[in-house]
């Protein structure tokens, strides 16, 4: 009974926070366009699929739900990666580092990452305003979203490059180090493997997010439902990483 009290407080808190939204809004909008992706796929099977095609269509609808969803809870985040941006940069003409494998390079593309992602949260904010029709320029919101997702292509290609970086120096700290050492050295490693483990993991949602952008440029060059499964997985990696803050 303890241990689920404590997973409700766990979930409680996770939910309460913006980001926790935004991931958990992400999981059921990549699950609801996985499901209505494998229902149209059944539906050339089927002679009569009128009641199967409004399942879809709920479906598709609760995904645009909670892609709208997610464009308010994002307000305000360029304004968080304007501010990462500014310190990165600061740091790195007053050559400050806060952690040992922190060098030049990965200052610089920590300052492209947060670039990248403030235009495409800019970008998506164009879009928003346009879905609630305060900006009424459709053909130019499209284009504008397109470039949004672009930005965000283009941010995934620096994470993976900042995070093999950061990888290796991690990696490089752990060199001629031994866990039969004091207490101190093996809390110090034992916290480099865990940098390491987080480096990874954030080096497979990046690659895996990559096809998923190229689907929002174009949607035909890459199957839906492939696109559905990996959206899915970076989901619910999303989620993972936020619920173990």
């Amino acid at each position: 009974m303890g241990h689920q009290w404590h997973m409700v407080q766990r979930m409680s808190q996770f939910l309460t926070t913006t980001q926790g939204r935004d991931k958990s809004c992400r999981l059921i909008q990549y699950i609801a366009m996985l499901v209505s992706s494998v229902m149209k796929q059944r539906l050339k099977y089927k002679k009569d699929g009128s009641k199967q095609y409004e399942k879809v269509l709920k479906m598709e609808k609760l995904g645009s739900t909670m892609q709208m969803t997610r464009k308010v809870l994002r307000l305000g985040k360029p304004a968080t990666n304007l501010m990462q941006m500014i310190i990165s940069i600061k740091k790195l003409i007053n050559s400050q580092h806060n952690k040992p494998q922190e060098t030049k390079l990965l200052l610089i593309t920590k300052a492209l990452k947060d670039f990248f992602l403030m235009s495409y949260y800019l970008c998506d904010h164009f879009v928003w305003l346009s879905k609630i029709n305060i900006i009424t320029k459709e053909a130019i919101a499209k284009k504008v979203e397109i470039l949004g997702y672009c930005f965000w292509l283009a941010a995934l290609i620096v994470i993976i490059g900042y995070e093999v970086e950061y990888l290796k120096n991690t990696a490089k700290l752990t060199q001629g180090m031994e866990w039969t050492g004091d207490e101190a050295q093996r809390k110090k490693m034992q916290q480099y493997y865990l940098e390491i483990q987080k480096c990874i993991i954030e080096i497979i949602r990046a690659v895996f997010d990559i096809p998923v952008s190229l689907w929002h440029i174009n949607n035909e060059w890459f199957n839906t439902t492939f696109v559905s499964i990996l959206g899915v997985i970076t989901s619910y990696i999303g989620c993972m990483q936020c619920w173990q803050k």
